[in-house]
Order: C-alpha cells, then sequence, then structure tokens
C-alpha cells in the first residue's frame, strides 16, 4: 500500500515537472518572437515600403474633420492637407452638390493633387461608356453605364488613361514602386436618371449609370500618397478617410514617414 502511494505520488511530481518544463520553454520561445519582432519593427516604415496604419516611423495628423456641402444646391466644399508640414499643400479632397429640374440632386467627391511633387497612388484604365436600350411594355429606357449590361450594348466613347483611386486596408504595404498619379481622381459619382418623357405612345427615360472604379461607402479605409522633392528626397505616406455617405466624407487623419 505504502509502495504504491509512494510510486503514484513520484508519477504526480515528474508529471507537473514536465509540464513546467514546456510552459518554461513556450514563454521563453514567445519571448524570443516577441523580441524579434519588436526588433524588427525599429525599422518599420523606413524606405520604400510602409504597413499603412502602423504608426512606427510615421508623423500622424489627427483630424476627423467632416467635409460635406454648405447646401444641396449647387453648392462645393474643399479641404485641402499639408501632409509634409512643409507650408505648401499637397492634396486636396473636393465634394459638389449639384441639383436641377431635369435630374434632381447628384454628388461627386474627388482628391486632388496640387503641386508636382505629391501623388496619389492609382492605377490607369481606358474609360469606356456603354449605350443601353430596355423596352418594358410602353416604357422605354435609355441606360448609359461604365459596364456592359449586355452584349447588344453599344459604344457611346471611349477615354483612355483615367487615373482610378487604389484604397487599402489597415496593415496593407505601400510600396515606392506602387503605381502613383500627379492628378485629380474620383472618389464617388452619384447614378442619376432624367424624368420620364412621353412621345405617344411611350414614356422615355434615360439613366446614367456610376458605379465603376468608386470607393464603397460607410468604410474606413487608407488612400496612398508619395511625396517627392524632385532631389531624390521620397516619403510615403497615407490618409485615412470613411466616405460615410454620398455627400459626406470623414477625414481621419493623415501620415508621412519621419
Amino acid at each position: 500500500m505504502f509502495i504504491k502511494k509512494y510510486m503514484k505520488r513520484r508519477i504526480l511530481i515528474l508529471v507537473l515537472l514536465v509540464f513546467g518544463i514546456t510552459i518554461f520553454s513556450c514563454t521563453k520561445e514567445k519571448e524570443t518572437i516577441i523580441k524579434k519582432v519588436v526588433t524588427n519593427n525599429d525599422l518599420t516604415n523606413i524606405g520604400d515600403t510602409i504597413f499603412l496604419g502602423w504608426k512606427k516611423n510615421m508623423i500622424i495628423t489627427p483630424i476627423n474633420f467632416d467635409l460635406y456641402p454648405p447646401s444641396p444646391f449647387n453648392s462645393y466644399k474643399t479641404y485641402q492637407i499639408d501632409i509634409n508640414m512643409d507650408g505648401i499643400n499637397d492634396f486636396s479632397f473636393y465634394i459638389e452638390m449639384l441639383q436641377s429640374q431635369a435630374y434632381g440632386v447628384r454628388t461627386n467627391t474627388s482628391i486632388n493633387c496640387l503641386n508636382s511633387n505629391s501623388s496619389i497612388a492609382s492605377f490607369n484604365k481606358t474609360d469606356t461608356l456603354f449605350y443601353n436600350l430596355d423596352t418594358i411594355n410602353f416604357q422605354i429606357n435609355k441606360n448609359y453605364s461604365c459596364e456592359k449590361i449586355n452584349n447588344l450594348d453599344s459604344i457611346v466613347n471611349i477615354i483612355p488613361n483615367q487615373s482610378k483611386i487604389i484604397s487599402f486596408e489597415p496593415i496593407e504595404k505601400l510600396f515606392n514602386s506602387t503605381n502613383f498619379n500627379s492628378d485629380s481622381i474620383p472618389l464617388f459619382k452619384a447614378s442619376y436618371s432624367s424624368p420620364n418623357t412621353y412621345i405617344p405612345p411611350y414614356n422615355y427615360r434615360s439613366f446614367y449609370i456610376n458605379d465603376c472604379d468608386l470607393l464603397p461607402l460607410n468604410t474606413i479605409l487608407y488612400i496612398g500618397v508619395k511625396i517627392d522633392d524632385g532631389f531624390g528626397n521620397i516619403k510615403l505616406g497615407w490618409i485615412k478617410i470613411n466616405h460615410k455617405y454620398e455627400h459626406w466624407i470623414n477625414i481621419i487623419e493623415y501620415a508621412i514617414q519621419i
């Protein structure tokens, strides 16, 4: 009886000892990994690559500014950013709200480069305007769209080499080699339509559909930017925004490499 109890006690002690060694080893391994990550983080966002939203080695300026037109009746508003704080504005956000009896209220927003040293992460694309005719009983809809609705659509217009915005999620990488354009780049364009026009025996209506290569609404995201002084000094950065509604942009912060 005594021997059995003794053996059980020794087995329990051995189990606890092995468990303790394992925990200690895992803890030391975690500490080593953390130290490596912290050490590597000292170089994060230095050079030709940054992690968007990662604060190390970045000068970050919080804003939390809401940009919207002062009136829904043919008005506009801008917000300018001097991202490298050299006294010269680099980027501006533009928002306009147009209204007419024929087409109602329409909203357009864009981000613009204000000098040749500033550029925005973007891609280039040929814009094609397609025409689609849709007849439902005595209703004829003329659809103008940036994408084909069906294979019978005809081409109205082609505009080559148009800049389109690239949006980023947190901790995505932005490279110096990313495609940048120093341009005015649309962020949002509202779709709109004309009122019905009755020409017996049909009603006619035109629809203008704008839903290509634009920012999603009510989503926090990053716009990648670059400043090049022309003497080999290049700095990457970001502008963090939330395009809440068609007529409302919340500019959260902007950042540039140290």
